[in-house]
Order: structure tokens, then sequence, then C-alpha cells
């Protein structure tokens, strides 16, 4: 299934980058730490030798800090024109990145509808619509994966959820967040 390649490769994507920054900033913590020593060191017993080993590691501890920064530039490269498409395409976003919850099989991929994705693009294309549809239709969850594509790829714009009860507003609004937390870190930024 390709959906599901896809979601394994953002997933180790994301862990490798997550192990690899983690195993980079301990890296130039301990080389810190050891500059430190060894310029004591090296204070103490004005050896030559002292002064390269120094330098050797300040070096390597400089090295490490570009590694750190040029990860970060090549994981924005990856992403960038990803996050473009998912700006551009919200059925696209939806599709790919929203997790709900399903009540046989826990978190799941948004897979919509026909009509949702009429829906989606009717919101997404005019300022105003009227939809007539019956109840349990997945209309919240899917105005809730597209008000998350709302917020995230349009600069300071408010949103608000109305319900007819405020348990009801709070519910939408943690199905809300749950999508968000559920998506790629490098789309949470």
């Amino acid at each position: 299934d390709v959906l599901m390649t896809k979601e394994k490769m953002d997933k180790d994507l994301g862990k490798d980058y997550s192990s690899v920054r983690r195993n980079l900033r301990n890296l130039i913590d301990i080389g810190e730490d050891a500059i430190d020593g060894i310029i004591n060191v090296a204070t103490e017993s004005d050896s030559p030798r002292a002064y390269e080993v120094a330098g050797q590691m300040i070096k390597a501890v400089a090295d490490m800090n570009k590694d750190l920064l040029d990860m970060h530039q090549k994981m924005k490269t990856i992403n960038k024109e990803e996050y473009i498409r998912c700006a551009n395409d919200p059925v696209y976003f939806i599709e790919n990145y929203i997790k709900i919850v399903s009540l046989d099989e826990g978190l799941v991929p948004f897979e919509m509808y026909g009509y949702q994705k009429d829906i989606i693009e009717k919101v997404h294309n005019n300022r105003f619509i009227i939809a007539k549809l019956p109840r349990q239709s997945g209309k919240s969850t899917t105005m809730i994966s597209y008000l998350l594509h709302y917020v995230m790829f349009n600069q300071s714009m408010n949103v608000a959820v109305l319900a007819n009860k405020q348990t009801t507003a709070r519910e939408i609004l943690s199905r809300l967040k749950l999508a968000y937390e559920y998506l790629p870190i490098w789309l949470q930024q």
C-alpha cells in the first residue's frame, strides 16, 4: 500500500532525524566539556601537545555544529516540496497526513469519501457555502481536518469552534489537537 509506505517513510525519517539530532547534540555537549578540560590541562602544563589537542577538539566540535546545521537544512530541502504541495492542496494534505480515531481500529489515516473531498474543495474555493447533509456523515471530522489545514498554511488566522454544547465544542477542539499532534514533526514547525 503506497500510503502505508509513505507513512512509514515519514515516520522513519522523523525518527532518524530526531536520533541523529540528539546524538549530535550529545557529542557537542561532551566535546564542549572536553575542550574546557583540555584547555585547563594545557594552561597548567604549558605543553604544546595539549594546545594542539585542544585545537583539534575545538575544530571537531565546530564541525559537529556545522553537521547539525547541515542536517537541519537538508530536512528543510527534503520537506519543502511536500510542504508546498500540502499548502496548495488541502485534500492531499488531509488524505496523507491527518489521523483520526476509529472506534474499531484506533488511530488511522483519514480516508475521505468523495462527498467529503467535494466539501473540502467547495470550502477551500468559496467564501460561503451551504451544505445539506445527514447526521453522522463525517462533517465534523471533515471540517476539523480542513480547519487544521487552514490555520497551518495561512498566517495570522483565527478560527472558532462553535457547537450546541460546550462539551461538544471541546471534544471537536480536542480532535483537532490530536490531528495536529500526529502530524510529522516537520509539518508542526
